[in-house]
């Protein structure tokens, strides 16, 4: 990337978010926030993103 003078990471921004899961699945964690069992998804995005 840094030959063709692409930078990544400079400015980014943030975004966490949740989802369900299924009924039985053993991994998910139960959220008192949102009243049922899923995944926290946490996204970091390029805000700058050089489409060359």
């Amino acid at each position: 990337m840094e030959k063709k003078s692409i930078s990544l990471g400079k400015r980014t921004y943030e975004d966490a978010t949740d989802t369900h899961s299924l009924k039985h699945d053993p991994e998910a964690k139960y959220s008192g926030y949102y009243k049922h069992c899923g995944y926290k998804i946490d996204k970091t995005i390029d805000a700058d993103i050089d489409n060359r």
